[in-house]
């Protein structure tokens, strides 16, 4: 059986699926929210077709032309309201047809009130209350800022404060990155600060930031000057800490606070040592917090970099933290863990490369440094999954750390891809509903077909156009003999188009609008069959 000693960093990583479930929810087309799977089987050297669509999205959000922020892939989220904890989501990380659907897990069930707050700490409107005794306030932040480039960022929700009013405690959990293709968002990142602004985040930790700051007041100890901490984990951490203060503030909502624990997943890692460095130096953040003196607060995060950066930042966050209340749990042949007790080549080629763009750097961890008995490689030893079995320590996991299946959405099949506690087809079925709404799957086609040039030999931007209001117009959810020959014309004549266009970026209209029927079609077998 399991030791106890990791009865706390398992509730830590049940948390941070907790906050990934949160991500996936504010994306605004989960299904693809990267721009990859419809670029995928395009012909064209580069991704030239998606850079267009990334281009276009920013003249949408009326990015200034000249503003740095550009070099940014402009994922679109919904800022506007807080997810919903009760409700699933499909989400499509890459090219593949896996996706990870996130059902209503043990936090969720926990929530009873929740409400979201902006950077500037204004609360969203207020959804109706659900049947837990626990009270979330989820935070906005942002990601994507550099030493150079203090001002170029990505607005987010970064996180969560959930108060437990059993035990007295409130959690802070901070997410971690999302990007799509991982190679490309690490490269474009490392090299040119450009791409996921999460992933500039990420590669920006070996940059200097001195935190201390009029608004970020660490007291008066001795040697403090010579703390230096990771530019781009301190800085998207400070861009949060208006609105995750008022998301403290709802969530305990004047109850006592005997504990706080803060943990994070990869950059969610890095962040929550941000936190618990302020919380645990800054007696302005207690009082603004209305803490007692007294109050214990602990820090877990899970295969989390590095962020005190040189020796002397080291003893002096160590020396004046507590460092005994940090735990880091990570697998040992995790790169990101970014120590000398890491093993593998994974590691090794990592620190080279970091080595060229930071050749005098030195970053370094603080509290206690557990290596879970795991011997999976680099990257999957970074895997949230890889890490909630190693917490077993080989004993059998409860339940997958999350869910997954196959989606073949142009197919209109479905498969479960877990081999432990396999989600149900109905349980995949109610999470597609969840993420479904139509009219993001119209403003996606129109989207690319915007970038269809009219210069193309034989004419493809009209008939791409035609088709979007062509599959907007049907119900492919209808199972009536007359309208299945219908709706098979009309993927027919898709699949045609599809096939004979000269235009990439059509060829990305022709696939959305397939996937779009194929949703729909899986849709109509809960409305028929109930299932």
């Amino acid at each position: 059986m399991p030791t106890n000693y990791y009865i706390k960093a398992r509730t830590c990583l049940e948390l941070c699926r907790f906050s990934y479930k949160m991500y996936a929810q504010t994306v605004k087309f989960p299904f693809d929210p990267f721009f990859e799977a419809d670029a995928k089987n395009t012909n064209n050297v580069g991704q030239i077709t998606r850079k267009r669509m990334m281009t276009h999205i920013h003249d949408l959000l009326l990015t200034p032309a000249n503003n740095d922020r550009r070099k940014f892939d402009p994922i679109q989220y919904r800022l506007d309201a807080p997810p919903d904890p009760s409700h699933s989501v499909v989400y499509r990380g890459d090219t593949d047809n896996s996706y990870i659907i996130f059902v209503p897990d043990v936090w969720d069930y926990r929530i009873g009130a929740y409400a979201g707050f902006d950077l500037n700490a204004k609360k969203l409107p207020e959804p109706p209350a659900l049947g837990g005794n626990c009270r979330c306030g989820y935070f906005q932040g942002q990601t994507g800022m550099t030493a150079n480039h203090p001002n170029s960022t990505w607005t987010s929700f970064l996180g969560a404060v959930i108060y437990d009013p059993t035990t007295r405690t409130a959690y802070i959990v901070f997410r971690g990155s999302r990007s799509g293709d991982g190679f490309r968002a690490a490269t474009r990142a490392q090299f040119w600060s450009e791409g996921s602004p999460d992933w500039v985040t990420d590669m920006n930790h070996l940059k200097e930031a001195e935190p201390f700051n009029p608004n970020f007041d660490f007291g008066d100890s001795a040697g403090r000057a010579d703390v230096r901490l990771s530019t781009g984990f301190w800085v998207s951490y400070a861009s949060s800490s208006k609105s995750m203060e008022a998301a403290f503030k709802y969530a305990v909502n004047g109850n006592q606070v005997d504990s706080i624990c803060v943990t994070g997943h990869s950059l969610g890692g890095g962040l929550a040592q941000c936190a618990y460095i302020h919380l645990t130096t800054s007696p302005r953040i207690k009082t603004r917090l209305g803490l007692p003196a007294n109050v214990l607060i602990e820090c877990y995060p899970i295969s989390a970099p590095p962020i005190c950066l040189g020796v002397a930042s080291q003893h002096w966050v160590s020396r004046n933290t507590n460092a005994s209340n940090v735990h880091h749990y990570y697998c040992p042949n995790d790169a990101v863990h970014a120590c000398d007790l890491v093993l593998g080549s994974g590691a090794t080629k990592s620190a080279k490369v970091l080595s060229w763009r930071h050749p005098r750097t030195s970053s370094y961890h603080f509290g206690s440094q557990v290596a879970l008995n795991s011997t999976a490689e680099f990257p999957l030893a970074h895997e949230p999954f890889i890490i909630w079995r190693a917490l077993w320590d080989d004993s059998p996991a409860p339940k997958n750390f999350w869910q997954t299946a196959e989606l073949d959405l142009l197919a209109s099949r479905i498969k479960s891809t877990s081999t432990e506690d396999s989600i149900t087809d109905a349980r995949i079925l109610q999470a597609i509903k969840d993420s479904y709404v139509k009219a993001d799957f119209k403003e996606r086609a129109d989207q690319w077909a915007a970038g269809i040039s009219w210069k193309v030999i034989g004419d493809t931007k009209q008939p791409a156009v035609d088709c979007i209001n062509m599959v907007n117009e049907h119900d492919f959810t209808s199972s009536t003999a007359r309208d299945a020959m219908a709706n098979n014309l009309v993927v027919a004549k898709l699949n045609k188009s599809r096939r004979e266009n000269r235009s990439d970026t059509a060829g990305c209209v022709y696939h959305t609008l397939l996937v779009w029927i194929g949703i729909q079609r899986l849709l109509g077998k809960i409305v028929t069959t109930g299932k």
